[in-house]
């Protein structure tokens, strides 16, 4: 991994946590964020941005994970796909994440809103 340092949006949907993190761009810090021990990454444009989300490959399959993310097609407002457990959102690089600029953190958080559902928030995506 190039990048020593990685800044993304983190949310933890257990604990209604979102926040912009500086971590190490290291699988292993990776997986003690999302808090999972195999990864899975969809590339998404929301904001305008193209960005990587990271997520727990085995989120469905596992009790007690809670929707994390839901995209919204922006032509048609259908749901695309809802992810499971914490999430980091990150840069895309040619080979590797990168970090997320200021503008490209504004960008999607804009384009995004949290929603409350069962008493846990979701993080509702529009993609574009």
């Amino acid at each position: 991994m190039k990048n020593k340092l990685l800044r993304g949006i983190f949310f933890n949907p257990q604990k209604n946590e979102l926040k912009v993190k500086v971590f190490s761009n290291t699988l292993d810090e990776i997986y003690r964020l999302i808090n999972c021990d195999c990864i899975t990454t969809a590339v998404r444009r929301i904001g305008g941005h193209r960005v990587v989300i990271v997520c727990d490959d085995e989120g469905l399959l596992k009790p007690n994970n809670d929707v994390a993310i839901v995209t919204i097609g922006d032509r048609t407002n259908d749901v695309v796909e809802q992810i499971v457990g914490n999430v980091l959102i990150v840069g895309e690089g040619d080979e590797d994440f990168i970090p997320l600029t200021e503008e490209e953190i504004e960008d999607v958080l804009e384009a995004s809103k949290i929603a409350t559902y069962d008493n846990r928030k979701i993080l509702i995506a529009h993609c574009d």
